[in-house]
């Protein structure tokens, strides 16, 4: 009965260890979009995505390689936040300045400033005055 029960535990603890690396290997930034706002951190403005603006912002995001760093519990406070409506889900990604963003579960670190494409990337949706 011991050895049932060790056989059963280390299945279980097997299975969490796989989906925990699933987990922390994906990439994080999401795929497609219904909708995409972005806010500043130090202003609070808002910035709401449209029409081939969200594909081209996701495509920027997709070519940003990321590495776990830990698992995400809070934030004092951030350079952007990036909220994504897909499929009737929401999400949010906390673009810190130091080269790292957070998901709902985890921080990543990255080699690109993140900060930085997406200040590029507003100025270039900004309409000319």
């Amino acid at each position: 009965m011991k050895i049932k029960f060790w056989h059963i535990l280390l299945v279980i603890i097997l299975v969490l260890a796989v989906v925990a690396i699933f987990l922390i290997t994906k990439n994080p930034m999401p795929k497609n979009a219904d909708s995409i706002s972005i806010i500043n951190g130090k202003t609070g403005e808002t910035v709401e995505l449209k029409g081939e603006q969200k594909g081209e912002f996701l495509k920027e995001l997709g070519a940003v390689k990321s590495k776990f760093k830990k698992i995400y519990f809070a934030s004092a406070g951030y350079a952007y936040k990036i909220e994504i409506t897909a499929n009737g889900k929401d999400s949010k990604i906390i673009v810190h300045k130091n080269g790292e963003f957070s998901t709902d579960l985890f921080t990543y670190t990255t080699e690109s400033d993140l900060g930085a494409i997406i200040t590029a990337f507003i100025e270039k949706t900004k309409p000319a005055p």
